[in-house]
């Protein structure tokens, strides 16, 4: 085990300045916090102790951004963890005093040494210095330690450049004695070294290449008892996954190719584009060093280690020029001297000749203008496009060893070491190099170098390793390349023919059975009748799906994604793993998306065609049947159209259920929205069963054998019609469709809608599923098939809300709705990186906002807020200026809606203490039994309006949420009592926030509920209508604080809430609103409940109504029209 070996154990990493060191210094720090202690060795410098230069080069890095998130007493942390010391590898003994160098031979446990020049024109001897002699200097302490378990040296892959084709893992015999080549070497003087070094260090390229491989032969031949391993990576590049996608902070090897033609720097380059261009990313080289010390390394034997792609997931040289190029041309530096471009020449004459026509000819001419002119200026530039030439030129010859020749490293140890790694262990330390997608791999290399090396604000290419943005071309567009895409996409598939379809559907025997029923019940009504309308019923639902249309909607669809979304973002691996299933056969697969806009009936037939696989069969509401065209257009690419209710009509129920049936024998994939409707709130909403049913039947009844369920999240940065959801929250009729309101939107096209992320989650076996619920032998019971579909309904509803990511629109949403009097600029910034911090720290993804400074991604969220938001005088606030804009907090509240799933059970414990009031929540302190009494009667009361996954009782997930909240330092525990902590205000205030305008909701549905006792009862529907009359004038007479309390849907949950719990019922045959016997004849019971929700408000709204006399008076004093409602 791994993270066993590491307990208790002190570490010694040299190298820590460097690139690799400081990824590996954080991802020990981040992933083995059992570690007792790291030790840094710290070079001196003139006028610099050591914990400064630490501090400056090391700590104070963005590469540590996760980890201080993480830790709230950062500083704390890492001076109980790491331990500075003052050493050089460059000097004898490594410079270290006595008192040190005894220290650490007492102490250290583990030895990782990944200090190295990587220059390669390097002078020899100076290379000598820290390539070799330093590393003997460390394997001296190394052997002077008295419990060294583990030393891990830090190769490269090119020590074997020399050989040709497949290189092993082992130390090549050589043809001299590697410690008196060292000794003759070091009697060479400068003068001497300069001049024979062509000589010494052929056939090897260059001085790294040289000293590394002398240094590996030196210690085959002397390190003989401790326990050690070498290990090669090839060329070190950018991470892979940790601590982000990209990281980098400095410019060599690989990094010195794409940075040089992203500056428009290299454009004529020496090299063949099919040579492999072996590569690692960073991060895997750091887990490679913590996993080979715990695994490989024993006394007596040198395990090598080598880290490469090569072999097993190969990328040329074409393709980085290709995918970097694009890249620099999509996002240019403003550091740029000229254009991207690159062009390469296997041969060297033809490069020569290339580079004086292309480069050095211009130049040539450029300057004699200049010359001929007297133009100092272009003489100047001349001059500095010369000096351009020449750092071009020793690129081209420096690499040129790398970019013509190509090896093919082995990596047998690599993959034996995967696989003694426990599941948890791979995941930790992630070592598989075959998920590499080269295109977001290089992609994010160069975003690493815009953000990180040249200080440029830029956004990823992707959220994270796994994602594919399908909306960008890696490589360079041509033309036609959008049609030549459509038509080498999507995936042939078996399509029945309509007329079968419909006639195995008429004929199937539950549809004949439930014919024949309806025949007899109703007399006038004939079989031949009842087939006449299952005609018509298959006729407007069934799907008529055609290839050509298909591909031609691709298209389509493709050049309108392109123009108004800036990147569509799915998760291939678990496309991989959809592909794979599909090959096994094992049942048909059923797409579950979440459901916030018109976008949802595309975007996953989009991506599957973009994926070559079968796109769905997608269930539509037959509201589109009504826009002309269009019609047509859905059902021929994959839509097939249902009622919203069919409850009562058996014989549409029996049809659609057969169909659905049907398409899951032919193992057609399925995609439904188990949400049912379009969450206008921005909350997920809780599961509908309906069509989720009817699959299951077919698995329950024997007709498939296994059928997946795939929940899929789809993440909108800003949501096309989100602009609509405020006036049907306010109780206006829903716009019908048509094709002349399709051909009104076309304005969409000039706008831009951000950022979309498709996360498909691990696939749902309901074999499995029910297995694991209820034995095999009671799945027959009617009983335990809708608890089976229940649980279900909600681990899907789960699994969606699971893979949301939270986007910048909703973190300045929540933000301005903490702020409603305005934020300032500076204020709201610093605000957003502190939520999305809190966010990340709880496990949540952030989509669009990177780690550092969130400025841009601000901007770019205001920008699409649009009209929402005002700004006066360097203040952001909500813009409601008039009672027109209301609907601008309803919109700002649907996009902080989308955080409330990751606070919830905080805020519920938040709202519940700041009811106490301030002289007992801040000062003296709450009970703790009291603390959760409060929460769980809030829990209760408002439960309807989120879903959340908790695996325990409410009880201990009230307790969970209140240790996580001491534990971020917002509240403290002293002798059973809990208080706010004055640095906890911010994050009481943000959790109240989220949670007091649907306590409002509540407390509004219960005043209006008063006029229930003794005046006319409404119908439900009605009832709606007036509480959120009621509430909305309750607003405007400041009898509320926020205006979404207004919301019909709250409104809605809330009567249900009162009904499910007997405040009010049903009466009389017309089921009429009236308040419950039980409340309507004890008015102090109906007070006490009153006062109890009112407690939980904000405090500026309990303090106006003092008595529930009080409000009474009130309501008649300030809505006369009230008991005429």
């Amino acid at each position: 085990m791994v993270e066993a070996f590491y307990e208790g154990k002190n570490i010694l990493v040299t190298g820590c300045t460097g690139f690799v060191g400081k990824v590996l210094l954080e991802k020990i720090l981040y992933s083995l916090p059992q570690i007792n202690r790291i030790y840094v060795f710290i070079r001196h410098k003139k006028n610099t102790i050591a914990g400064e230069r630490f501090r400056k080069e090391i700590i104070d890095s963005p590469i540590f951004d996760r980890l201080r998130a993480r830790e709230l007493a950062f500083d704390d942390f890492i001076q109980a963890k790491v331990f500075p010391i003052e050493g050089d590898l460059q000097q004898e003994a490594l410079a270290l005093s006595p008192q040190d160098r005894q220290h650490l031979i007492d102490n250290v446990n583990i030895i990782m040494n990944s200090a190295a020049s990587i220059d390669f024109n390097q002078r020899l001897d100076q290379a000598l210095q820290i390539n070799t002699l330093g590393t003997l200097r460390v394997i001296d302490l190394g052997k002077q330690c008295k419990n060294l378990v583990a030393f891990v040296q830090v190769s490269t892959a090119y020590v074997n450049c020399i050989q040709k084709g497949w290189v092993e893992e082992k130390i090549y015999p050589v043809s001299w004695k590697p410690r008196q080549l060292l000794q003759d070497l070091l009697q060479l003087s400068v003068e001497e070294i300069e001049r024979r070094t062509p000589d010494i260090i052929t056939p090897y390229p260059n001085t790294y290449t040289f000293t590394k491989n002398l240094t590996e032969n030196l210690i085959k031949d002397e390190v003989k008892d401790m326990p050690i391993c070498i290990m090669r990576p090839s060329i070190i590049g950018s991470s892979w996954r940790e601590p982000v996608p990209g990281w980098i902070d400095s410019v060599s090897a690989a990094g010195t190719f794409f940075f040089s033609i992203g500056l428009g720097i290299l454009k004529v380059g020496l090299g063949n584009r099919k040579t492999i261009l072996d590569q690692i990313p960073v991060d895997i080289v750091a887990n490679g060093i913590i996993v080979a010390a715990a695994k490989l390394c024993r006394p007596n034997k040198v395990e090598i280690l080598m880290l490469g792609t090569s072999s097993v997931n190969p990328v040329t040289l074409g393709t980085c020029a290709d995918v970097s190029s694009n890249y620099w041309q999509k996002f240019p530096s403003s550091k740029a001297i000229s254009s991207v471009s690159i062009a390469f020449y296997k041969n060297l004459k033809a490069y020569d000749a290339m580079h004086k026509v292309r480069r050095q000819l211009p130049a040539w001419l450029f300057l004699k203008y200049g010359q001929l002119t007297g133009n100092q200026a272009v003489v100047k530039n001349a001059l500095r496009f010369k000096k351009v030439l020449g750092r071009e030129r020793v690129i081209g010859q420096v690499f040129s060893h790398f970019t013509l020749n190509d090896w093919i490293f082995s990596s047998q140890n690599l993959s034996a070491l995967q696989k003694g790694l426990t599941r948890d262990e791979a995941m930790k330390f992630d070592l598989d190099i075959t998920k590499i997608d080269w295109r977001i791999f290089l992609s994010n290399f160069c975003y690493g170098l815009k953000k990180f090396v040249l200080k440029e604000p830029a956004d990823p290419p992707s959220a994270d390793s796994t994602s594919l943005n399908i909306n960008w071309d890696y490589r360079k567009r041509q033309y036609f390349s959008d049609i030549t895409w459509a038509y080498n996409h999507g995936e042939p598939m078996f399509i029945r023919g309509l007329h079968e379809m419909k006639s195995m559907i008429i004929n199937a025997p539950k549809v004949q059975e439930v014919i024949r029923k309806l025949a007899e019940e109703d007399k006038n009504t004939s079989e031949s009748a009842l087939h006449r309308k299952a005609q018509h019923i298959i006729d407007r639902m069934a799907c008529d799906l055609r290839m050509p249309m298909v591909r031609v909607f691709g298209w389509f669809l493709r050049k309108i994604w392109r123009t108004i979304y800036e990147k569509v973002e799915v998760n291939q691996e678990a496309l991989m793993k959809i592909k794979e299933l599909k090959l096994k056969n094992t049942g048909p697969i059923v797409l579950v998306p979440t459901h916030r806009s018109y976008i949802d009936f595309l975007i996953m037939s989009y991506v599957f065609f973009s994926f070559n696989i079968k796109i769905p069969y997608i269930a539509a509401t037959d509201e589109f049947l009504s826009i002309t065209l269009i019609n047509h257009l859905l059902r021929t690419t994959g839509a097939f159209f249902i009622k919203r209710r069919v409850s009562g009509d058996h014989l549409y129920a029996a049809i659609l259920s057969e169909y659905m049936k049907q398409l899951l024998r032919d193992q057609q994939i399925l995609e439904f929205f188990v949400e049912g409707t379009r969450s206008r709130t921005g909350k997920t909403l809780h599961p509908k069963f309906g069509l989720l049913s009817m699959c299951t039947e077919a698995f329950f009844e024997g007709e498939v054998q296994d059928i997946h369920f795939v929940p899929v999240t789809i993440n909108y940065e800003r949501v096309l019609e989100g602009e609509t959801f405020p006036f049907e929250l306010l109780g206006e009729e829903k716009v019908r469709e048509s094709l002349l309101r399709v051909v009104k939107s076309s304005k969409i096209l000039n706008m831009n809608f951000g950022k979309i992320y498709v996360t498909l989650s691990e696939p749902i076996s309901i074999k499995a599923f029910s297995l694991s619920k209820v034995p095999s032998n009671q799945i027959v019971n009617h009983q335990a098939k809708d608890n089976i579909n229940k649980l279900l309904g909600y681990e899907i509803v789960y699994r969606l809300q699971d893979h949301i990511m939270i986007m910048p629109t909703s973190l300045v949403a929540a933000v301005l709705l903490m702020h409603r009097r305005g934020v300032s600029d500076d204020e709201l910034v610093s605000k957003v990186e502190w939520l999305r911090d809190e966010i990340k720290i709880r496990g949540w993804k952030v989509g669009g906002v990177d780690s550092g400074s969130a400025q841009a991604s601000v901007r770019n969220a205001i920008s699409h807020l649009g009209n929402t938001i005002s700004h006066k005088k360097d203040v952001f606030e909500p813009s409601i200026s008039m009672r027109d804009d209301y609907k601008n907090i309803l919109l700002l509240s649907y996009y902080r809606n989308a955080l409330h799933h990751i606070f919830i059970g905080e805020a519920l414990c938040a709202c519940a203490l700041y009811s106490f009031g301030e002289k007992l929540a801040w000062n003296s302190g709450v009970s703790k039994e009291r603390v959760i009494v409060e929460t769980l009667f809030l829990w209760n009361l408002i439960e309807k309006e989120f879903v959340s996954r908790f695996s325990t009782s409410k009880e201990e997930a009230i307790e969970n949420s209140l240790k996580v909240l001491k534990k971020r330092g917002v509240l403290e525990e002293i002798e059973d009592k809990i208080k706010i902590k004055q640095n906890g205000e911010l994050m009481i205030s943000f959790l109240c926030s989220l949670l007091w305008p649907v306590i409002d909701s509540y407390w509004v549905t219960l005043v209006f509920s008063l006029a229930l006792r003794t005046r006319q009862h409404p119908k439900f529907e009605k009832a709606l209508q007036n509480v959120q009359w009621f509430a909305e004038n309750m607003y405007e007479e400041r009898g509320l604080a926020f205006y979404e309390s207004c919301s019909l849907e709250n409104l809605k949950n809330a009567l249900h809430t009162f009904e499910k719990m007997g405040v009010i019922e049903h009466s009389g045959p017309e089921k009429l609103l009236t308040i419950s016997e039980t409340y309507s004849k004890n008015e102090a019971k109906l007070e006490e409940l009153l006062d109890h929700i009112g407690n939980f408000r904000k405090t500026s709204m309990t303090s106006t109504l003092s008595s529930y006399d009080d409000l009474k008076r009130a309501l008649l004093d300030e809505f006369p029209l009230m008991p005429k409602i």
